[in-house]
């Protein structure tokens, strides 16, 4: 079964949208969902699931779940800002 998957950034560079079990899903990533982007805070792979919250260190209970077909995931995680306290 393939999936449908939308991943931002893979048709445009001439790739082959990856399936939804291949994605490399890590801290930091964001989808868009409905016009909004959300954090992606967990996925349940079995079920096809993104769960989704404004942010990503809101309590559980503000997640929401969606299918993967009806999001467009964003292709890498979103680069964490350099605080680097050694250097003033």
């Amino acid at each position: 079964m393939r999936s449908s998957a939308s991943v931002e950034g893979s048709e445009r560079e001439g790739q082959a949208t990856p399936k939804f079990d291949e994605i490399g899903f890590g801290t930091g990533m964001t989808a868009r969902y409905m016009e909004n982007n959300y954090a992606i805070v967990a996925v349940n792979f079995p079920e096809r699931l993104l769960g989704l919250a404004d942010s990503p260190t809101l309590h559980p209970d503000d997640t929401f779940w969606v299918r993967e077909e009806n999001a467009v995931i964003h292709a890498s995680p979103v680069p964490k800002p350099n605080h680097d306290s050694t250097h003033e």
